[in-house]
């Protein structure tokens, strides 16, 4: 099956979600007490023929072991004294794959990655243009909570991706119209075939996924500061490494990077092993001549080319949503051009990949 058919099927199930639910399914979802650690497609399972795989999540139990024995919790979760679901290569759900996960020219599409084994995948998710730690409050706080606290509340204007955390979008919500957001894109799946550390554990984090297409990596303004991104480096050796995994690396993608150009991970002198994976720009990226697939909210699919406008990421800095100034920001058209705007839900952008 092709890329834009896959992306398609994706789209529709967005929509059928939607119906379902009045939004869109957020990039993290819980579906046990504080525990948002579900990718966004692990809900539209029931959409793509997959609703056999969404009960076998939903039960839990023996059956979901690979050896009968391991009693699971439903819905996800953690075992006691053991690792999250979605890490164990001993999880059914977690190691089952089905032909819409992954783009046929990806090399790695077939791959259990080593050290994982887990199964992976291609299409993720549409941040936006806006980077952030995501799994608590921008910068503290706690990261598994079901109630938003203050900080979170005037946070979330700040998130103008068409998936965010916490919230999941209405299409009333578009402003900007769901034919000039894009909701989906794909990124090529980690070459790595046995990482010796998960995450890397020494600032010197190592290389990000590059395709045959890799353009010269254009400059990244942003220098690093405290808790921000430390501009330039490369990125996270494991992206696409699970598809039922809600972490950064595997299930989302920035409209800020041109496609086909480097990503970048929070990840140096002041922050841990556990921080690279949540202050990030991840940048779409394929083994497609030119350029990479998406899918916009009107269901269309889309081929954009590596040459897109993207602004200049070397002089607007990759934080600006976060720049200390939460409610100025948040409605400011993007930076990062074309690209940018397309990312974009509510910004009065005039932009168009048409």
């Amino acid at each position: 099956m092709s890329c834009s058919n896959n992306l398609r099927q994706w789209i529709l199930a967005v929509h059928n979600y939607h119906d379902a639910n009045q939004t869109i399914p957020t990039v993290a979802l819980w579906y046990r007490a504080n525990n948002d650690i579900a990718s966004w497609r692990v809900g539209l399972l029931p959409f793509i023929e997959q609703q056999g795989l969404f009960d076998m999540i939903m039960t839990g139990g023996t059956a979901c072991s690979t050896n009968g024995t391991t009693n699971f919790p439903a819905g996800l979760g953690t075992i006691s004294g053991s690792s999250l679901t979605i890490y164990r290569n001993d999880y059914v759900p977690a190691i089952s794959t089905f032909p819409i996960l992954t783009c046929a020219s990806d090399p790695n599409r077939n791959r259990l990655i080593a050290g994982s084994f887990l199964a992976p995948v291609n299409y993720r998710a549409c941040y936006g243009d806006n980077i952030h730690s995501w799994l608590g409050s921008p910068h503290t706080g706690s990261a598994n909570s079901n109630s938003m606290d203050s900080i979170w509340n005037s946070y979330m204007p700040c998130l103008l991706g068409a998936f965010r955390v916490r919230l999941g979008r209405n299409f009333n919500e578009f402003v900007d119209g769901t034919s000039n957001t894009i909701f989906i894109g794909e990124c090529l799946i980690s070459p790595v075939t046995n990482p010796t550390a998960d995450p890397p554990t020494t600032s010197s984090a190592r290389s990000s996924v590059v395709g045959p297409n890799m353009t010269t990596q254009p400059a990244i303004a942003g220098a690093y500061s405290g808790d921000r991104l430390a501009a330039g480096r490369t990125g996270y050796a494991l992206q696409g490494r699970g598809w039922i995994n809600r972490d950064f690396f595997d299930s989302i993608f920035h409209t800020i990077m041109p496609p086909n150009t480097i990503s970048g991970f929070g990840y140096g002198a002041g922050q841990n092993a556990n921080t690279c994976q949540f202050n990030a720009f991840l940048t779409a990226s394929s083994y497609h001549t030119g350029g990479v697939n998406v899918a916009k909210g009107d269901a269309a699919v889309k081929f954009v080319n590596n040459s897109i406008n993207c602004g200049n990421p070397g002089t607007t800095d990759v934080w600006h949503r976060l720049e200390g100034h939460v409610n100025a920001f948040q409605t400011v058209p993007s930076p990062f051009g074309v690209w940018g705007a397309m990312g974009t839900v509510n910004c009065g952008e005039n932009a168009s990949i048409d």
